[in-house]
């Protein structure tokens, strides 16, 4: 295509439907799809492990953010080196990837929630406190994919009453931590960390490859999408399990119907068709 693009990708509620776990019309669209060769960066919640599944099913090889923005995974060779190391972050290499780490360590995050639960009498739970079968309980997960869900590196999934979130935020700003709202669970990650400045990283390094900026497209279905959304020149909302969008505050958002992966098929059928071949 004329236009480089890069598409920057939810998954729960997104690419994949919220609580049944399909992506039946993404993997049918899919064909189509990388016939264009745009690539397709997952932004999600979700651990390294759970999108690893997910970007074998889908067979894509693209860099990946995970934990709400707590690291960027880029599959070694990706991008040169250097520009990696221009980038001034944490960088460490596991298997066949390198790692950019913007977020807390899940230990830490685990101590500092423990703690303040402690002292504040709350009751709130966090996948580190579940064996796999609860959180497979919980969500709806097999007990395998649970177990991956388990497998945490910067962001702590929570439960937590109503009556308990405003006492835990002012809480988690004294330690440089916040708490966001996904599809369904809470999330803490740190302050600093956020999908938006995944975005913009991985845009400056698509930049630098191409040789100029490329057209950065994001999709996704719930506020904590909204960084992702924010950082990207064409935002869009698909709808949401029941119907309706979420209520964004961004002037430029597309709202494209279909719930889930329908919504998604539709939004990259929109931007495939209004950009020139």
């Amino acid at each position: 295509m004329e236009n480089r693009l890069i598409i920057f990708s939810d998954i729960d509620g997104t690419l994949m439907d919220l609580t049944t776990f399909d992506m039946g019309p993404v993997i049918e669209f899919l064909p189509d799809f990388k016939k264009y060769s745009i690539p397709l960066i997952l932004c999600s919640a979700k651990t390294m492990a759970e999108q690893e599944r997910i970007r074998s099913i889908l067979q894509i090889n693209d860099p990946f953010i995970v934990e709400n923005g707590g690291g960027i995974y880029i599959p070694s060779n990706y991008f040169p080196i250097y520009e990696l190391n221009n980038l001034k972050k944490n960088i460490r290499i596991s298997g066949n990837y390198i790692i950019l780490e913007l977020g807390v360590p899940y230990k830490k995050i685990r101590e500092i929630l423990c703690k303040i639960r402690a002292h504040n009498n709350l009751t709130f739970v966090g996948f580190g406190d579940l064996d796999v079968d609860e959180v497979s309980r919980l969500t709806g997960l097999t007990v395998r994919n649970a177990h991956l869900a388990k497998q945490r590196e910067f962001d702590e999934t929570i439960i937590i009453p109503k009556n308990e979130i405003d006492i835990l935020r002012q809480e988690l700003e004294r330690y440089g931590l916040t708490c966001i709202h996904g599809g369904r669970f809470y999330h803490v990650i740190g302050a600093k960390a956020s999908k938006g400045d995944c975005v913009k990283i991985l845009n400056k390094l698509f930049s630098n490859i191409f040789g100029k900026k490329p057209i950065s497209i994001g999709i996704g279905d719930s506020p904590n999408d909204m960084s992702m959304l924010m950082a990207v020149d064409i935002p869009f909302l698909v709808e949401k399990k029941y119907g309706g969008w979420t209520n964004v505050d961004l002037l430029n958002i597309k709202k494209v119907k279909g719930i889930g992966p329908k919504g998604w098929v539709n939004a990259v059928k929109e931007i495939i068709q209004n950009l020139s071949p």
